[in-house]
């Protein structure tokens, strides 16, 4: 990440709102945003103890052409675990994989870069 300034943490009741929230604060498309899940959030116990998403997001225009390594080292870990593997991760692979990143690579969805 070369400028931490530009990111920015956003919440919601699902990281698919917290991304949205990103989106629509930079104005950018989810190819254009480089981002990092925080915390997935949960919904606690009949609502009870519930925690919100969080994630760190960043339009890629304002970090001088970084990649999708971020979002790369997040799948990555998210996926080490089979317990974390969620809907939501599920649902992140499937958005970013076909993503090219900068340096011509692609986002792995099951393996590493």
């Amino acid at each position: 990440m070369s400028s931490t300034s530009a990111y920015q943490e956003f919440t919601g009741k699902s990281v698919e709102e917290a991304l949205r929230l990103a989106r629509e604060a930079f104005g950018v498309g989810l190819d254009d945003l480089d981002f990092e899940i925080l915390s997935p959030g949960s919904r606690g116990v009949l609502g009870m103890g519930a925690e919100p998403a969080r994630v760190l997001a960043a339009p890629r225009s304002e970090l001088g052409g970084a990649s999708l390594e971020l979002a790369e080292r997040t799948v990555h870990k998210e996926l080490a675990d089979d317990s974390a593997r969620s809907a939501t991760v599920d649902s992140f692979l499937s958005e970013i994989e076909n993503l090219p990143s900068p340096r011509g690579r692609q986002v792995a969805a099951g393996g590493g870069a």
